[in-house]
């Protein structure tokens, strides 16, 4: 049987003493031949440095402008359901010096919710709408073959009213311009309530102005019988881009769904060059009032309203004009103001566009003055429509 060998044990390491761990001193000899140990003389230990962790090099990159999903964005919709607390203004975008006195969300909302209880149209008003209805329906637009215009409720329009009235400074002295005034009932309507000083109206469409006539003509009438009823209205037929300013109105208000581009960049510029219009109302959101055609306004709140006929829900947006430094008046505005100021006719102290001049002076001249224009342009309107006929001579048969 082969012998097994057994596997060979590793030596096992010398175990060190205590002596031999130490380190060897060098030693020297002495006088009587001895060697004494010298102590050894080792360098200063250094700490050592901890490492760092390489950290990237990062280039310096301008930061990239980030648009916050802030209210902007919310207000070019025109959905009737949302809240009106929710669209106060960006406090970044207003003037520090109108900031204290934007109204606050809640009490925005509050007004809102109040508006069930406040806003009630006055018998005067009432009295207005049912003279509309009876001469030209309840509807806006089909009565002039086109489409339904902007012409709100009149619980909606005296919603507008009372907002107006509590944040907007809108009361008797007050000038108001509705810039597409189609069937007028908005113009009627502040004549109404809160009796403005001037409620103006301008439209373009020959027909649809005639049919602003035909309810304007009783409405004047009436009034002439009833001192609850507001006499200061006139509807003119024209073009605003014949006017370079909004002077002397207070309040530009304007169902502005559908206009052209070019209509907004005008009515922008002429906004910002009147000197005494302060406020604005408009359907449309600061995105495109502010931000694409520039007028010099700050958002206030928004309202949402209803139409008459289709029921369809809108939103208003009402904006205040920003403050501008305050400079010297310029040749160009001295020369306004001293054409106005040459007129007899109108308030000294109020600038005012020719466009407007014609109109206002009719409306200080009483209601008499307005009915008998209004009278004679609608006669004068009927009468270049009717067909022209031409008499032919008839000639008699021979027999």
């Amino acid at each position: 049987m082969p012998r097994i060998s057994s596997p060979v044990k590793p030596k096992a390491a010398k175990r060190l003493s205590m002596e031999d761990k130490a380190p060897k001193s060098p030693t020297r000899s002495g006088s009587s031949g001895r060697k004494v140990a010298t102590p050894s003389k080792k360098a200063p230990s250094t700490p050592t440095r901890k490492k760092t962790p390489k950290t990237p090099v990062v280039t310096p990159t301008t930061p990239r402008y980030r648009k916050k999903p802030a209210a902007e964005e919310d207000f070019s919709s025109d959905s009737d359901s949302e809240n009106v607390s929710d669209a106060s203004n960006n406090p970044q975008r207003l003037s520090k010096k109108f900031l204290n006195n934007i109204p606050d969300p809640e009490d925005i909302e509050k007004s809102v919710k109040e508006l069930k209880d406040t806003a009630i149209p006055l018998n005067a008003t009432k009295k207005a709408y049912s003279i509309v209805h009876k001469f030209t329906g309840s509807l806006g637009g089909n009565g002039a073959g086109g489409p339904i215009y902007g012409e709100l409720t009149i619980k909606s329009m005296q919603k507008v009213v009372e907002m107006m009235r509590q944040y907007m400074e809108f009361d008797s002295s007050s000038r108001f311009i509705d810039v597409g005034a189609g069937l007028g009932k908005p113009n009627m309507h502040v004549a109404m309530d809160p009796k403005v000083e001037f409620s103006y109206g301008i439209e373009v469409n020959p027909e649809r102005w005639y049919l602003s006539l035909s309810n304007l003509k009783p409405l004047l009438k009436a009034s002439l019988d009833d001192e609850e009823m507001g006499k200061n209205v006139i509807l003119e037929k024209g073009d605003i881009f014949d006017a370079k300013a909004f002077d002397p109105f207070t309040h530009v208000y304007m169902f502005d769904i559908g206009f052209p581009g070019k209509l907004f960049s005008h009515l922008s510029e002429m906004f910002n060059k009147s000197t005494v219009s302060k406020y604005l109302i408009s359907y449309y959101g600061p995105k495109k009032i502010i931000g694409k055609y520039g007028f010099d306004v700050e958002l206030m709140f928004k309202l949402p309203v209803s139409m008459h006929g289709s029921g369809e829900g809108h939103t208003g947006y009402y904006y205040r004009r920003v403050a501008k430094k305050e400079g010297k008046k310029t040749s160009k505005a001295k020369k306004a103001l001293n054409l106005v100021e040459s007129d007899d006719t109108l308030p000294l102290d109020v600038p005012c566009d020719d466009l407007f001049k014609e109109a206002w002076r009719k409306v200080i001249a009483g209601p008499e003055a307005t009915l008998k224009w209004t009278t004679e342009t609608l006669s004068e309107f009927e009468d270049s429509q009717r067909p022209s006929r031409e008499r032919v001579q008839r000639i008699p048969y021979n027999m």
